[in-house]
């Protein structure tokens, strides 16, 4: 089974806000649960947001000036690490908030010119551990831990953990079709 990790962090959650920060880890695991191999696909802040709310500084850590760079990735960038050619068709692409997290990518690459969809076949582990517990739990209380800032590599990891501690259920494996986020309804 092969399985894509993501995480984005955003500059708000304001219409007009974008990702900023993007990873995605690679992983291939066997019928038991075990890890045969990983890679990082991508690992980058991405440029193209005009602005970053204090709180999400705050959050991530990163400033303006961290993605201001022309020659950093973009979304577009984001989006082919994420359907890449050179990722299997029976990929598994797995996120803590994937619903989120596509959402996101998406209206980030609309308000860069492109509204091509964006559908792939997913794992939301928040799904996974909702159904292990009954109820939502967020990502650092089912791990009982204690974070300082957000980055999307140091999120992807997290969410590997909570991969292998979900790996024994019946994963609910299902197609996601990215969508504009709830925020700008």
């Amino acid at each position: 089974m092969k399985i894509l990790l993501i995480d984005t962090e955003l500059s708000g959650l304001r219409p007009y806000d974008e990702v900023i920060d993007f990873a995605s880890l690679l992983l291939n695991i066997d019928n038991d649960g075990n890890i045969l191999s990983e890679r990082w696909t991508f690992n980058s802040v991405v440029s193209g947001a005009m602005d970053i709310l204090p709180s999400q500084t705050e959050l991530t850590g990163l400033e303006l000036n961290d993605i201001s760079d022309s020659s950093l990735p973009g979304i577009s960038d984001v989006r082919n690490a994420l359907l890449g050619s050179d990722l299997d068709s029976n990929l598994i692409v797995c996120s803590y908030g994937l619903q989120f997290d596509l959402d996101w990518i998406y209206h980030s690459q609309c308000l860069n010119g492109t509204d091509t969809p964006l559908i792939v076949t997913g794992l939301c582990l928040m799904e996974c551990v909702s159904i292990k517990f009954g109820k939502r739990i967020s990502l650092d209380k089912f791990l009982n831990n204690t974070r300082g800032t957000h980055r999307a590599k140091e999120d992807v990891l997290l969410h590997k953990e909570v991969l292998l501690k979900v790996l024994g259920m019946a994963l609910p494996v299902k197609q996601y079709s990215a969508n504009e986020p709830n925020v700008l309804a």
